[in-house]
């Protein structure tokens, strides 16, 4: 009882000692323009997770450690820290955060403050995509800028998207710096007429799908000639500049990520049933033998007005296809990701990969991706830093006979009669010719089954490159990168289908690849002085590229063989090879001028010079000019309503 006593004693005056050094602490927080209250705040003890939020009041009331520190922190305002001392009332006015004039936005060769931007320049950052179930960058995009228009002609997975930036077509993809090959190079056909030619063509297929868009940190897009002439000839039609994710110093954090999603058609259309069907051809005959008896000829001289008037036999067993249903089903969507960035002040690193695998809602359609990714920054002394961009993917696109051509599975399912079943009472496929429908191609489960096309892409990106600080102002930097890309199309008609059948099925084989590199060397300069601040970059750099195609036909193959390779056609009908190679170099310089924050100023120019053009008209000079003025700078705008209100004019 002696020893309880003397501990209970301790614990008392321990208890006594701690509530001694806590300090309760009250105030309020408001907005420091008009000083209404702010609830919600967040109130931290720095360095614990001690903390709470205001009321609805601005009232906050918390217990801390004398001698410790107070963060204020709330979305939209500045932080704020206040230090303990002896005091027990706090009061806190917030400053709004306009740190979005101060956000950095790349531009062509470099960067700019948001504020300083005479061009038109439209961004979006990770935050505002991160996560969406899309195949690729351009449908992230949509909807989020002013004068960009995206598009999507097919709603089949891994389907080209259309980019339009303020009404131009297809824009130059730059991908940490690396202008991007982003045209579609499949060359997947639809159909081959009668002597096995190929013609026709499917869904374009988007090589910016080989990018993960989780990988990406800003996506800026350069739409007016002041902010495109930088990129010469190649921006016409506007400039998209992605930039990816890299590391940060300090403790390695890993981030795992997966989502799955279930895809289907909300609103199918309606179509009449087989009673239904067969009373609007009874009423189409009746009408057609009323034409004839009023005027014999009116079919032509020779018609036989039996066709109006002789029996039909339909199928009346009970049959009533539903033919959205045949070739339509749920799609599904996954996607699995893994990432880690780190490192120390010296070297960052940023490494992911992923896999996104989309099944289509027309059947045996789908898209699959992998993609990985590793982004590494060294800083090896005061002056020079080095660094390494490298991205792989593998993609697999099974693609079906559907888009740009009006024999595709879709067209034929709406034109399809619901008295012609999908398969007939021996389990082979249904005859379309049986059923009042000839002008249909095929039976339109036998094309989804039976039209097999894969599109097969492997692409490389890699880059590195160094920077040297000759002094605070003046630094030079240089690059070579490379982009790789091989495309497979494999496409395979059995002989079951209707355009395959007299030759016992047909195939067709080609390879792309193409390899372009790249080299560039930028000088930039910044310079301070009082109220003037001049930026400028000039630099040098050569491009050059090599592609190749071939491709090979075949027909000939076994029915129920298994056998679908070219390979394996009894006879090649055609084959082709060829291939072709530019080059382009480059001058280019950009002077940016602000005076006093409020005046600014940029002139660009870039000569492309291209091998594609002779010698005399080989060079082209592309010339910028803008200016902004910002009002909300000046004494005489007077409350300000707005952040930031800035005039500019720009001509290119």
């Amino acid at each position: 009882m002696k020893y309880f006593t003397i501990l209970l004693f301790m614990l008392l005056v321990l208890n006594h000692a701690v509530a001694q050094n806590k300090t309760i602490i009250t105030g309020t927080v408001t907005d420091k323009t008009d000083n209404s209250p702010l609830p919600g705040v967040s109130i931290i003890e720095k360095g614990t997770t001690n903390g709470t939020t205001t009321d609805g009041s601005g009232v906050y009331s918390l217990s801390v450690s004398s001698n410790s520190t107070l963060l204020f922190t709330f979305v939209g305002y500045k932080p704020f820290e206040v230090a303990i001392t002896s005091q027990t009332a706090i009061n806190v006015s917030l400053e709004a955060d306009v740190s979005i004039l101060q956000d950095v936005i790349v531009v062509g060769y470099g960067t700019q403050l948001r504020r300083e931007i005479t061009g038109a320049v439209g961004s979006i950052k990770n935050a505002e995509f991160n996560n969406q179930p899309t195949t690729n960058l351009a449908a992230n995009m949509q909807g989020k800028m002013a004068g960009v228009n995206i598009s999507s002609p097919s709603g089949t997975p891994g389907a080209g998207v259309n980019i339009s930036i303020r009404g131009s077509n297809n824009p130059l993809y730059v991908v940490d710096g690396v202008p991007m090959l982003s045209e579609s190079n499949s060359s997947l056909p639809t159909s081959f007429d009668t002597e096995g030619n190929v013609i026709g063509s499917g869904q374009t297929t988007s090589t910016i799908s080989d990018i993960n868009p989780n990988d990406i940190e800003s996506i800026e897009v350069l739409k007016d000639a002041a902010a495109t002439a930088i990129y010469g000839a190649r921006a016409a039609n506007g400039v998209v500049l992605i930039t990816t994710k890299r590391g940060k110093s300090g403790k390695t954090s890993f981030s795992a990520n997966y989502y799955q999603g279930v895809q289907d058609t909300p609103r199918k259309i309606k179509f009449m049933n087989s009673n239904q069907f067969i009373d609007l051809i009874e009423e189409a005959r009746a009408n057609d033998f009323q034409l004839y008896q009023q005027d014999p000829n009116y079919f032509g001289i020779g018609f036989d007005p039996s066709v109006l008037t002789d029996p039909l036999e339909y199928g009346t067993d009970g049959t009533n296809t539903v033919w959205l249903d045949e070739v339509l089903q749920k799609g599904s969507i996954k996607n699995f990701e893994l990432s880690a960035n780190g490192g120390s002040d010296k070297t960052k690193f940023y490494v992911g990969s992923s896999y996104f695998d989309q099944q289509g809602v027309v059947i045996n359609s789908g898209f699959k991706r992998f993609s990985t990714r590793v982004n590494l920054d060294h800083q090896a002394t005061d002056k020079l830093s080095f660094g390494v961009n490298f991205s792989a993917s593998h993609s697999k696109n099974r693609r079906s006979f559907n888009d740009n051509t009006y024999t595709g599975i879709i067209t034929n399912a709406l034109g399809a009669s619901p008295l012609m079943p999908a398969y007939d009472g021996n389990g082979s496929y249904a005859n379309y010719e049986d059923y009042q429908v000839s002008w249909l191609s095929d039976n339109p489960v036998l094309s989804a089954n039976e039209i097999m096309a894969n599109t097969i892409s492997n692409r490389l990106i890699g880059s590195v490159f160094s920077e040297y600080k000759f002094t605070s102002n003046l630094k030079f930097r240089t690059s070579f990168s490379a982009d790789f890309n091989y495309l497979s199309d494999d496409v395979f008609f059995s002989p079951l289908t209707t355009n395959a059948e007299a030759v016992s099925g047909k195939a067709f084989k080609s390879d792309f690849n193409q390899l372009t590199w790249l080299n560039e060397n930028i000088l930039s300069y910044n310079k301070t002085m009082g109220n003037h601040n001049v930026s400028a970059v000039a630099g040098f750099t050569m491009q050059e590229s090599t592609s190749g195609f071939s491709s090979i036909q075949g027909q000939g193959f076994p029915v129920g063989s298994g056998l679908r390779k070219i390979s394996s056609a009894a006879v090649i009908t055609n084959g082709t090879a060829n291939g072709t190679s530019y080059g382009l170099v480059s001058y280019l310089a950009r002077v940016n001028y602000d005076f006093n924050d409020k005046y600014l100023l940029s002139v660009s120019v870039r000569t492309d010079g291209s091998s594609r053009f002779p010698k005399s008209g080989r060079y082209g000079t592309f010339p910028s000019l803008s200016a902004g003025w910002r009002l909300s700078n000046e004494n005489f705008f007077g409350d300000k309503i707005f952040n930031d209100f800035k005039l500019r004019a720009s001509y290119g």
